[in-house]
Parts: structure tokens; sequence; C-alpha cells
């Protein structure tokens, strides 16, 4: 189905963090979705997004641990296109120098060709477990099983609201027709966990 107005706004789960070896001890970032009413912060409703330390250690991010909010809003933009990967109510984890790929963010059959479009970016939260290693993201064709050139995101950044975007447009680098996208997360430094959350791509039309 070929439209502008696509929008894969996912319904999130809740409390994020996903870790990924039994040896990371001490405060997780947690990550809260809730749905935002129509109003101020988003015009036609959308999500609110809580996050902080879980300072207590009962894996719930309570009101008093929220220390950074973020509004994620529904919407179709004239010249903009949203596209959210789905199963992100958690962050996604990996120490991996390699990288790892999750089910659950696998956006299936995506095909470019179903867009009007003249550029495209990938964005996400991304953040490491240590400022002085790396943390990476790329998108990953799992349908030919390879990296997509021009998508690779990096920071040294330890904070979870760390948004970041690329500057390059690889839309000549996607593969014209449906292919199983998904998120390679990787860390400069086997064992240092580098986490995203709420990965996009937003689709451009002149």
């Amino acid at each position: 189905m070929k439209t502008r107005s696509r929008l894969s706004l996912l319904a999130f789960a809740g409390i994020a963090f996903c870790a990924c070896k039994k040896e990371y001890v001490g405060n997780y970032t947690l990550i809260k979705q809730v749905p935002e009413p129509a109003g101020e912060h988003c015009k036609s409703g959308g999500f609110r997004i809580n996050s902080g330390i879980d300072l207590n250690g009962n894996k719930v991010l309570d009101s008093n641990e929220i220390q950074q909010t973020e509004y994620v809003c529904n919407g179709q933009y004239d010249k903009e296109t949203i596209i959210y990967f789905p199963g992100m109510g958690y962050g996604h984890g990996s120490p991996s120098v390699s990288g790892s790929l999750y089910p659950d963010v696998t956006m299936n059959n995506f095909d470019i060709t179903n867009y009007p479009a003249d550029s495209i970016s990938f964005c996400t939260y991304l953040y490491t477990g240590n400022a002085n290693v790396k943390a990476f993201v790329e998108l990953y064709d799992q349908t030919n099983n390879k990296v997509i050139k021009n998508t690779t995101l990096s920071t040294n950044a330890t904070t979870s609201n760390t948004y970041i975007t690329t500057t390059i447009n690889f839309l000549n680098d996607l593969p014209k027709g449906p292919i199983n996208l998904n998120c390679n997360i990787r860390t400069e430094q086997a064992g240092t966990l580098a986490t995203i959350y709420l990965p996009m791509l937003k689709i451009y039309k002149k």
C-alpha cells in the first residue's frame, strides 16, 4: 500500500531497559512511556517518555526518579513521514563488538518505494555505559544479511536522552523492494553496554 500517511506508531509496553549480561549491576536507567492526550505538548496526542535512574532498585520508574521527559507526537506532516520501529517499549542493549539484533525490533516488509521520498534519515536515542567507549547502531537488512551503508550512528554519551540522527541521505542505499529491517547495536569495547530506544525513520519529500 502506497501512502504518505503511514505512521507505524507503536503501542509501547511500559518500563524499559535491557541488561544483556548478569554481571551488570547497580542502578539502571529506566524508560517508561505513557499516552499523552491531545493538548499543549502534542496537538494530536502521542506519547510521553519519562526516563531516570532506578534509585531503589525495584525495576520500576517511580515518580520521584523521573529525570527527563520527552514527547513523541502523532501526526502527518506535509513533507515528512515518521516510521517507528516496533517493540521499543524496552531499551535494547548489546555488550558485543560485532553487534546484536532483536527480533521484536524488526520492521517486516519495509519497502521504500511505498513512500514518495527525496531523502531519508535514521534517528534514535543512543548511549554507552562508559564515556570512554563508543556505542554504535546501524540499520541492518536482515533479508540480505548486510549493514545498510551510511546509516551508522555513534556516541560517547552516557545519558539516555541523547538523540542522534544520520547526516547523509542514504535513500539510494536502500533496496528497492520489501526487506526486513532491524537495528544492529554494538559497542567499541566488548563488555561495555551500548543501548538504544525509540529508533525511527524520517522520510522527507520536497
